[in-house]
């Protein structure tokens, strides 16, 4: 039986199917009928058209990597179909307030279960606690909001000027692997940064998950909903124009 035939991925889903109930059972703790749909949901769609979405497995992970990676798309298929894609208010652009009102607003989480969501990626309780009181006071769930459709706006068009440019400072310094002492070095390079570093927003929060928040680029871009494969190239691009601006300064980096 080859392992990416729909005889093998069957006998597979009915092996690990407890396993399927427990994963998506656990991540909506606080929700239980929520995770019953989900459940349902992605029971149906891994069956769908004789296993197509298991059988086009390619080998370059375990079949246990690959079955959960497609059981986590599925659940954001889920939300897509249930609430619509999701796009962040138009002027939210941090990235943790980003997934707060993600988790609160669009998947409809409890507070309760952001802040144990949270806390189990190492963000502090208090942080999360002043996140989610600043969504429910300026950005409530429930309202209408312009979008912001990551990949169209440019940052420069944000209107927050020195504290943009502040943030790609700080992020190339996170890049370079600088510490406090390297700050005057940084401070030499800090205007060819400005003048001409103008990623967009969606590049920057992409750079911040990446270097600053411990993703990797594949769980980064699909939270910013984008392919892997546009994540990768636009991390590629922004490290490439880095190396540019900065030349032997940034020699170190990845």
């Amino acid at each position: 039986m080859k392992n990416n035939s729909p005889e093998f991925w069957t006998r597979y889903l009915e092996d690990n199917y407890s396993n399927l109930q427990r994963y998506i059972k656990n991540k909506f703790f606080d929700n239980p009928d929520t995770a019953e749909d989900i459940i349902s949901f992605v029971s149906e769609k891994l069956v769908e058209d004789n296993m197509r979405r298991l059988c086009i497995f390619k080998g370059r992970s375990s079949h246990k990597t690959y079955f959960f990676v497609v059981i986590r798309r599925l659940i954001s298929k889920y939300f897509e179909i249930k609430n619509g894609r999701f796009y962040p208010p138009k002027g939210l652009y941090d990235y943790l307030l980003i997934i707060v009102y993600r988790l609160l607003c669009y998947e409809k989480r409890s507070e309760d279960a952001v802040i144990n969501i949270l806390m189990d990626k190492g963000k502090s309780e208090a942080v999360i606690e002043e996140s989610i009181e600043f969504i429910r006071k300026y950005y409530p769930c429930g309202q209408s909001y312009k979008i912001e459709n990551y990949g169209d706006i440019d940052i420069e068009d944000s209107g927050h000027d020195i504290e943009i440019t502040t943030e790609r400072i700080k992020i190339c310094a996170t890049i370079l692997k600088l510490n406090e002492k390297d700050y005057a070095n940084l401070s030499n390079i800090s205007k060819r940064i400005h003048d001409n570093f103008h990623p967009k927003e969606s590049e920057l929060l992409l750079l911040r998950m990446v270097y600053e928040n411990g993703f990797n680029v594949t769980e980064a871009a699909r939270f910013l909903n984008m392919t892997k494969d546009r994540g990768w190239g636009m991390m590629r691009r922004m490290l490439e124009n880095l190396r540019d601006i900065i030349g032997d300064d940034i020699e170190d980096l990845i």
